[in-house]
C-alpha cells in the first residue's frame, strides 16, 4: 500500500526544487539586463533583484533536498513548473538577445505584458499552493514554512520594483 503522506512529501520536494531552477533562470535574466542598463539606477535594482532571485533559488534548492534523496530530471520539472517555466525561458531568451537600445522597450514589454511580473506571481501562487497542500496532506514543513513566506514576500517586492523600473525608463 503506497503512503500518501510520503508521495506528497516528495512532491513537494520536488516542486521546490524545480521552483529553484525557475529562480536561477530568473537571476540570469534580471542580470543580463542589469549588464545592459545604461542608468546606474536601473542597473542597481536589476542586480538587487538577481541577488535576491539567486539566494532564493539557493534556498529553494537546500530545502528541497533536506527533504529528497534525489533530485527530478528536467524533464520532471517540466511537470511541477509547467507554465511557469516556459514563461521564464522564453522571456529569458528574450532578454539575451535584446540589445541595448532595446532595454526600455523590453523593461516596459515585462511590466505591460506581465512576463517578469506573470513570473513573479507564478512563483507566488506556487509556493503558496505547496504550503496549502502540505497543509492539507499534514506533512509538517516546519521552518519551510516561515522561509517560503518570506520568499513570497521578496516576489512581492520585485514586482513593485520592477514596476518602478518600467517607469524609470520610459
Amino acid at each position: 500500500m503506497k503512503d500518501t503522506h510520503m508521495e506528497t512529501k516528495e512532491w513537494i520536494a520536488k516542486a521546490l526544487y524545480c521552483s529553484s531552477v525557475i529562480e536561477d533562470e530568473v537571476a540570469d535574466a534580471y542580470d543580463t539586463l542589469s549588464g545592459k542598463a545604461d542608468r546606474q539606477i536601473v542597473k542597481t535594482l536589476l542586480k538587487y533583484i538577481s541577488l535576491d532571485s539567486r539566494k532564493h533559488a539557493a534556498v529553494l534548492r537546500g530545502l528541497a533536498e533536506s527533504l529528497l534523496a534525489e533530485p527530478p530530471t528536467e524533464g520532471e520539472c517540466d511537470k511541477y513548473i509547467g507554465k511557469a517555466g516556459k514563461l521564464v525561458k522564453e522571456t529569458a531568451r528574450k532578454v539575451e538577445e535584446v540589445g541595448m537600445e532595446d532595454l526600455p522597450k523590453l523593461i516596459e514589454e515585462m511590466v505591460t505584458l506581465e512576463n517578469f511580473i506573470g513570473e513573479e506571481y507564478l512563483i507566488v501562487f506556487h509556493l503558496k499552493s505547496l504550503k496549502f497542500l502540505a497543509e492539507k496532506e499534514g506533512v509538517d514543513l516546519g521552518d519551510i514554512s516561515t522561509v517560503l513566506d518570506w520568499i513570497i514576500e521578496d516576489e512581492k517586492r520585485h514586482e513593485i520594483l520592477v514596476k518602478n523600473i518600467g517607469q524609470m525608463v520610459r
